[in-house]
């Protein structure tokens, strides 16, 4: 069966559901146990304790009545002991019934057996016969039958009242047993429903977490296939990400094979006119005139400039196919920075731009030369390209946590807000802060970057309008210099 998301979704609350209900269920019913213990106590120990100090107020009164009856003889004594007792029995019963089959039924029978005797001796002192059938009277004064009975009712109470404190014991016991239970039910329930709950969004984000991985392969021009094991939506919509990142793959490798195409077609054409261009220039087939001389340097000047292009176009065609040649070593920046800065002196000097380097020790990086250098020329080239004439252009290295910093700082005319965030992109061209004749190709800042993120390091610009722009770049320390700048912070 597939899994879908929704089904996963009424799984997982059903079975926290079903984990409440049955654990609520354990709860009432341990609740209902308390509560049986309780009303069994209030209605059968209290009770039954009321009843034996009832039986204590009507033994007063038989004693009452029966001490007169003997002063005086007088039968309506006589009747109201008759009375007394009558009540005293009927009570008996009760108490009786109420602690049927516990420890205290001996005493209840011993209490009523004693107070049959108690009647007998009221009416053996007055000398009158016993009917026939009762029981044989025995011996003893009518003092001593009320003691022994007073006697035994006080043991009763004693153990009813003791009962009742078993009972409360137990009750307490109960209680104590049942919030136990209810709290590790509780408990038992939180923990489950967090476990179900985690895996069912476990299961929903963890292949969302490797979409979204699949994505950022794709956005740096990583074409990789994901995998997903679930069965639900997402699978289907990882399919459908892996057919879009094969497609794209498929085009990226396409357009890179013509550009290599394209710039190797351009650059066979461009060698053989700087073929023609030095035999003409050199007037081996023939003397030129001045104005022919003109034309072959202006000729000369956009053929530099188309090489210039290919070079830079076939460059970042290799780095983006994976297929450019890194050569990487530990690298002191600041002797390449410098041999930059002193390779646009000259033009600097044309211009009357002044190019400063400033810089501090630094840890190593982990470089390509070649490529590096790159990256710093065409940094001074722009910077050279959109300062105006008295201006200053000033690179500075200095040292960042975990590597290095290049900062290329001109006072030229600057880039517009709405195009700064655009300038690494390919072929794009800032509108209407460039000075006239300064148009470029569109692909030394995107080279610049591709070159830079290979190394694992960034790119970024800040400039403004009228006053200049300033581009940085960080780099990485070499592992070498990493481990030991470490060491010694720590």
């Amino acid at each position: 069966m597939r899994l879908t998301i929704y089904r996963k979704m009424v799984i997982g609350f059903g079975v926290i559901i079903l984990v409440m209900i049955l654990i609520n269920g354990v709860i009432l019913l341990e609740l209902n146990a308390l509560s049986s213990a309780v009303r069994s106590t209030l209605s059968t120990d209290v009770r039954a304790l009321d009843g034996a100090k009832q039986l204590r107020t009507f033994l007063y009164d038989e004693e009452r009545h029966a001490q007169k009856f003997l002063v005086s003889n007088d039968t309506l004594y006589l009747g109201l002991f008759v009375d007394a007792a009558a009540q005293f029995e009927r009570q008996l019963d009760t108490v009786h019934a109420l602690i049927a089959g516990s420890s205290e039924n001996a005493s209840i029978t011993e209490i009523g057996r004693t107070h049959i005797h108690l009647f007998r001796n009221l009416k053996s002192q007055r000398g009158a016969k016993e009917p026939a059938g009762d029981i044989p009277l025995a011996r003893g004064t009518l003092s001593d039958t009320l003691e022994l009975l007073h006697a035994r009712l006080d043991r009763l109470i004693v153990s009813i009242r003791s009962a009742m404190s078993t009972s409360l014991l137990g009750l307490e016991a109960s209680t104590d047993r049942a919030l136990q239970v209810a709290v590790i039910l509780t408990v038992l329930s939180a923990i489950g429903t967090a476990i179900v709950a985690l895996a069912i969004t476990h299961t929903i984000t963890r292949p969302l977490r490797v979409l979204r991985e699949g994505t950022r392969w794709v956005a740096r021009g990583e074409f990789r296939r994901i995998a997903i094991r679930s069965r639900d939506e997402i699978a289907s919509l990882a399919d459908a990400f892996n057919d879009m990142s094969s497609e794209l793959k498929r085009s990226h490798d396409l357009r890179a094979e013509m550009m290599q195409q394209i710039a190797h077609e351009i650059r066979i054409p461009l060698q053989s006119i700087h073929s023609a261009y030095y035999l003409l220039t050199q007037q081996i087939r023939g003397p030129i005139n001045e104005r022919q001389r003109q034309l072959l340097d202006t000729i000369r000047k956009n053929t530099e400039r188309i090489a210039d292009f290919s070079n830079q176009f076939l460059d970042l065609a290799r780095i983006e196919a994976g297929m450019m040649e890194f050569d990487m070593h530990p690298l002191d920046l600041s002797s390449l920075i410098q041999a930059a800065v002193d390779g646009i002196q000259v033009s600097a000097s044309e211009k009357n731009i002044r190019a400063e380097f400033t810089s501090e020790p630094v840890p190593s990086v982990q470089a390509d030369p070649v490529r590096l250098s790159q990256v710093v020329n065409n940094l001074l080239s722009n910077a050279l390209k959109f300062t105006d004439r008295g201006g200053t252009i000033t690179v500075r290295l200095e040292a960042v946590p975990g590597g290095a910093r290049i900062t290329v700082r001109d006072t030229g005319v600057g880039i517009h807000p709405d195009d700064l965030p655009h300038v690494f992109s390919k072929f794009y061209q800032a509108r209407g802060t460039q000075p006239p004749g300064t148009k470029g190709s569109g692909l030394g800042l995107a080279l610049v970057k591709a070159v830079v993120e290979y190394h694992r390091g960034r790119v970024s610009a800040e400039s403004e309008v009228g006053r200049g722009s300033a581009f940085i770049v960080e780099l990485p320390a070499a592992v070498e210099d990493r481990t030991m700048a470490e060491r010694s912070q720590s």
